[in-house]
């Protein structure tokens, strides 16, 4: 199958540039591109940003980041990731979702954007961004870490949230998860922030130590918790859009094309 993703990929770049032309023909207001001072934890530790993208220029900078995630090259089923998907314009990232089964591999319909950084990061560590959700049914706002190796499954959820999807559009919901070996963990959480995450931009950030994790969304804590342990290991940072196929139905196609926009992403090391 992936002979012939790769030989479609180029031709569903050319079907769609016209329509995230059209698509991208207004920018949205966004909150001043100003950092967020990283909160303090235990006696007032020093913070040095030691990643930065604003998505300036008209590409992906591929020096940093994937267009996929060379672990997951299809995606989840019938949702296939596919590097066109992933733009760069205006000092934005747009991650699309497209309903095009006629342009995909047999199987799959959905067309996805992912990025995936290249580096890796560990606690004490400070990840944010900003963002402003999709807002298409069933199809998630995501940003997390994970890695997958012979020894750890581990994942870190800062945002998995459903803009478009019943009454859904005002939860913030992430999680922290082992996925193997045994015994798993599944600790999803989730809290109302009493507005709809796709109507504007929202800094969400992950201030992960050694031994807690705090998730806050505009500087507002929605999680914390004790790092126990098994979120130890070094992960890269995704942002992404998705389907969850057997949680959750599939998009009805007329919400379709669809957007998530990034304006831009920061990592922090304790010094």
């Amino acid at each position: 199958m992936k002979k012939y993703r790769k030989a479609l990929i180029p031709l569903l770049f050319v079907l769609l540039i016209p329509v995230m032309a059209q698509c991208m023909g207004h920018r949205p207001q966004r909150q001043p591109n100003e950092p967020t001072p990283p909160s303090d934890s235990g006696t007032a530790p020093t913070w040095q940003i030691v990643f930065e993208d604003n998505f300036d220029g008209n590409s992906l900078n591929q020096s940093v980041w994937y267009d996929h995630d060379p672990q997951w090259l299809e995606g989840p089923k019938p949702g296939c990731f596919c590097p066109p998907m992933v733009t760069v314009k205006d000092g934005l990232l747009h991650l699309w979702a497209y309903y095009c089964p006629q342009w995909l591999p047999e199987g799959y319909e959905y067309a996805l954007g992912l990025i995936k950084s290249k580096q890796s990061f560990a606690p004490p560590v400070i990840i944010e961004a900003s963002i402003k959700g999709i807002n298409a049914e069933t199809i998630s706002t995501g940003f997390w870490l994970y890695e997958h190796n012979l020894q750890l499954w581990t994942e870190i959820g800062i945002v998995e949230a459903w803009a478009g999807w019943d009454d859904w559009g005002t939860l913030w919901q992430g999680g922290l998860y082992k996925h193997s070996p045994e015994p798993k963990i599944s600790d999803h959480k989730e809290a109302d922030l009493g507005y709809n995450i796709a109507d504007d931009f929202h800094t969400y950030k992950l201030e992960w130590l050694r031994d807690s994790v705090t998730i806050s969304v505009d500087d507002v804590v929605v999680r914390q918790t004790y790092n126990t342990g098994y979120l130890s290991q070094a992960m890269p940072v995704l942002l992404s859009v998705q389907p969850y196929p057997g949680w959750l139905p599939l998009p009805d196609p007329s919400c379709l094309p669809a957007e998530m926009q990034v304006d831009w992403v920061r990592i922090y090391k304790q010094q």
